[in-house]
């Protein structure tokens, strides 16, 4: 039996094609680019292409994320915090907690070893505990989203970003800017203070 999964998420689409349940054939990601459904099926494609299974030949298919009411032909939706428990502890069996930054909120959950939810807590009040304030940081500095971590690996005295508001810390980038911070130091306070408020959550 072949079956597919589909994370229709607000700024990546993922996917996967498993066999009988247990074996990975393909997985992939492309950026939903604001046209879920159809980076969605073009995903789609891709995976059988690469696992050489046409679309027709998928059994079953399961849709979680934001968009995932969005496609017509899914058997089955899901909660993000479903999939997310069944995925890690799918992949890692002893996972017990989970910590997922997305693009507009962040969340974690603790989990039993069968993959439930037991516990949740989330983050959706300002984007600066999510996935886009890095990405309009990326922007103002101008640095490429997958060059922000090794440049920030050389940071020697990280400014951290103490505002909880969005806004406010984009305030406080600019101004270390301007004060003449080195940019590894601003790239890595951005991760610092985005993991202290995931770590927040997990309390």
């Amino acid at each position: 039996m072949i079956t597919g999964g589909l994370d229709l998420g607000a700024g990546v689409i993922k996917g996967v094609l498993l066999e009988d349940g247990r074996r990975i054939l393909a997985s992939s990601s492309a950026p939903s680019r604001g046209i879920p459904v159809q980076a969605a099926h073009l995903l789609l494609d891709e995976l059988g292409e690469a696992a050489n299974i046409a679309p027709r030949d998928v059994d079953y298919l399961c849709t979680t994320g934001f968009g995932r009411y969005t496609i017509p032909e899914r058997n089955l939706q899901v909660s993000d915090f479903t999939s997310s428990a069944r995925g890690a502890v799918f992949l890692f069996p002893k996972t017990r907690m989970i910590v997922d930054v997305g693009t507009q909120a962040s969340r974690t959950m603790s989990v039993s070893e069968t993959g439930r939810v037991l516990k949740f807590k989330m983050n959706e009040k300002c984007a600066a505990g999510a996935g886009r304030f890095v990405e309009r940081c990326s922007k103002y500095l101008q640095v490429p989203l997958e060059e922000m971590g090794p440049k920030a690996l050389a940071a020697e005295h990280p400014k951290l970003i103490s505002s909880v508001c969005a806004v406010l810390a984009e305030t406080e980038i600019i101004n270390n800017v301007a004060e003449g911070v080195p940019l590894p130091d601003i790239l890595m306070g951005v991760f610092l203070s985005l993991s202290q408020r995931a770590y927040s959550l997990m309390r």
